[in-house]
C-alpha cells in the first residue's frame, strides 16, 4: 500500500504516458482511500487544467528559453531534495536502533550477578527439600569448624523434632 509521502513523490507523474502502471494504479486506490492525498489530487488537476487553459491563451506568445530552463531547473531541485529527507529519516531511526541496542549490551554487563557462598560445602549446597536434611550437615560442619572454645554453645544449636525439646509439647 502507498504511503502519503510516496504519493506526493510521485505527484503529478502518475498520469504521464512514461509513469509505470503499477505505481499509477497504487496512487490512485491510495487517493481513493485518503482524504488528505485525494483533496492534493484534486488541487493539482485543477492547477494542470488551468496551465492548460493559460497555454492555450499564451500559445502564440514564446517564454525566453531562460526562464523555462530555470523554472524546470527549480522544479527538479525542489522535488529531488525531498528524497534525501526520508532517507535521513531512516537513517536517524538506524542510528538510535543501533545506540539502544549498544547500551543495553554495556549496560548488561553492570547487572549484578549472585555471587557463590564461600565457605560452604558442596554438599550443603546442594539442593535438597528436606530441612532436617540440610540442618544435619549444616551441624556436621559447624562441628569441624568451631573451636572448642564454642563447643557449650553448640549443644544448644541442634535440630529440635516437634514436640522434644524446649518449645515442644509431650
Amino acid at each position: 500500500m502507498m504511503k502519503c509521502e510516496e504519493f506526493e513523490l510521485l505527484g503529478l507523474d502518475m498520469d504521464r504516458a512514461d509513469a509505470l502502471p503499477a505505481e499509477a494504479a497504487a496512487a490512485a486506490q491510495h487517493a481513493a482511500g485518503c482524504p488528505r492525498c485525494s483533496a492534493l489530487l484534486e488541487s493539482w488537476w485543477e492547477l494542470k487544467q488551468d496551465l492548460r487553459i493559460l497555454h492555450e491563451s499564451t500559445r502564440l506568445e514564446s517564454t525566453p528559453a531562460r526562464v523555462e530552463m530555470r523554472l524546470k531547473q527549480e522544479l527538479r531541485t525542489r522535488r529531488e531534495a525531498r528524497l534525501p529527507q526520508r532517507t535521513t529519516r531512516v537513517a536517524a531511526w538506524v542510528l538510535a536502533a543501533a545506540a539502544t541496542l549498544a547500551a543495553a549490551i554495556v549496560l548488561s554487563f553492570f547487572v549484578p550477578r549472585p555471587k557463590p557462598i564461600p565457605n560452604v560445602p558442596a554438599d550443603i549446597r546442594a539442593t535438597e527439600v528436606s530441612p532436617e536434611a540440610v540442618m544435619e550437615r549444616l551441624n556436621r560442619h559447624l562441628a569441624r569448624t568451631v573451636p572448642e572454645a564454642m563447643e557449650p554453645a553448640m549443644s544448644l544449636i541442634s535440630v529440635e523434632q516437634p514436640g522434644n525439646g524446649p518449645g515442644g509439647v509431650q
